[in-house]
């Protein structure tokens, strides 16, 4: 199971409350972030409709919840969880959860809701199925840059040329053609891009600013990781601008070096061993 395969990533902070004296979670706790996640995951379907999300949580019933625990969470770390669901009947769903620390995996759950009115059973709405697919997971491809061009390409321009502010002319290089790319999508729309060169490095990450809350740059980045592994490489790096160090250490990347700069942006070089 990865982090990817979620339709919505909600990402919290342990806090001191939810640990033991050795700063373990309670198993109890898991339980709340499963709460807490659920809330933004039905919040992602309501696109808004203050009322609809209401009506929802005041008829959906938790039935049954079985957990699987792989490893603990600890006080003070970033954990994320990942939504999705798995299966819709006529008056119940099934909903599955994983928690993750980076891109290693702490708990899977999966929890039977009912819809009821007044404790008994009703057929879940047809507008819930359709909302649904509103938060279906996103895809990840790569390919070649003949294949990818198309939906990398804008992706690219948005991030780096239109927000951040680099210099069209250099966005697109001579590394891209013989590099491979990974594009996330979403409902058809490319939502975010990476890729990987043959020496690997990992460059040219990017995702749509309206699609940063679902774990999309992890998504990418996993996907460049393990066809590095399918490679044989023994190492991946990347050069990461300051903000975005906190990021990449998360799923295993460690800062080599001094910073540097890049078309007068500071970054930082870091390494991944494989």
């Amino acid at each position: 199971m990865r982090l990817n395969e979620f339709g919505l990533v909600h990402r919290l902070r342990v806090r001191w409350a939810e640990a033991d004296i050795q700063g373990v979670v309670f198993n109890a706790n898991y339980m709340l972030y499963l709460d807490v996640a659920i809330t933004e995951y039905l919040r992602e379907m309501a696109q808004g409709e203050s009322s609809w999300l209401r009506e929802i949580f005041d008829r959906m019933y938790v039935k049954k919840s079985t957990l699987e625990f792989f490893a603990p969470a600890r006080f003070d770390e970033l954990i994320d969880i990942g939504v999705r669901t798995e299966r819709i009947g006529n008056s119940s769903m099934v909903v599955g959860f994983g928690i993750f620390r980076g891109d290693e995996l702490l708990l899977t759950a999966q929890t039977i809701y009912v819809y009821a009115i007044d404790g008994k059973p009703q057929p879940i709405p047809a507008q819930y199925r359709q909302r649904a697919s509103t938060v279906d997971p996103v895809i990840y491809r790569t390919g070649s840059w003949d294949a990818m061009r198309e939906a990398a390409a804008p992706v690219r321009h948005e991030v780096f040329v239109t927000e951040q502010g680099f210099a069209a002319e250099i966005e697109i290089d001579d590394q891209d053609p013989v590099s491979l790319h990974c594009v996330a999508t979403l409902c058809g729309q490319t939502i975010g891009t990476g890729r990987l060169l043959p020496q690997g490095k990992i460059g040219r990450m990017a995702v749509l600013a309206k699609h940063r809350k679902r774990a999309v740059g992890a998504g990418v980045l996993a996907s460049l990781v393990e066809k590095a592994k399918e490679q044989g490489l023994t190492e991946v790096a990347l050069a990461a601008q300051l903000h975005a160090v906190p990021f990449y250490a998360r799923y295993g990347f460690v800062a080599s070096g001094a910073h540097h700069e890049e078309e007068g942006v500071a970054h930082q070089t870091m390494v991944r061993q494989l």
